[in-house]
């Protein structure tokens, strides 16, 4: 099943995979109207987000989505909404996706491959090359580094990290898409 978010471009990181989540103090306002109006919006929408029955198909989720997403950006907040699987995603009826890469992240949307968590020494040591958002560009590459981090020296930060005994591609790859609106 699908996964949906709003998720921020962060001006610090070309990162644009899963592990993205708005946070309040991100968004820059001007005065303290929008403030007010905001800070309800997020509310909504974190409650919205909590709540939501995403058993629906991707594009009803999109749509009530969307009313949070046009908010943020009316109000200069750089963001997107992302869709994400761990199958490739290939039917949006209504929508068209750009592929932005896959991820390798944990049940919890915690990526393994961010350009600032503080284990990242996965990344760093990889022979394997990302592409411009910090994502694989192919799947081969994805569990090539799933691999690597399996027989890591941190091998038991990996095991924790995921929580699972079972370390397959199937539960760690994510197709990481952005929908263009």
């Amino acid at each position: 099943m699908s996964k949906i978010c709003i998720a921020p471009i962060g001006s610090k990181s070309k990162y644009r995979g899963v592990d993205r989540f708005i946070d309040f103090s991100d968004i820059k306002l001007k005065d303290k109207k929008t403030i007010k109006e905001l800070s309800a919006m997020y509310l909504d929408y974190i409650d919205f987000d909590c709540s939501y029955d995403n058993s629906k198909n991707v594009c009803c989720y999109v749509k009530d989505i969307l009313p949070f997403y046009l908010k943020l950006k009316e109000n200069n907040f750089d963001c997107e909404i992302i869709i994400y699987d761990n199958i490739a995603v290939t039917d949006t009826y209504d929508y068209t996706l750009n592929f932005l890469g896959i991820d390798v992240a944990n049940e919890f949307a915690e990526s393994l491959i961010r350009d600032d968590i503080e284990y990242n020494s996965f990344v760093e040591n990889s022979s394997l090359s990302l592409n411009e958002n910090l994502l694989f560009d192919d799947v081969s590459s994805a569990k090539s580094f799933i691999e690597m981090c399996k027989n890591s020296d941190k091998k038991e930060y990996f095991k924790t990290y995921l929580n699972t005994d079972d370390c397959t591609e199937k539960n760690l790859i994510e197709y990481v898409y952005k929908v263009v609106i």
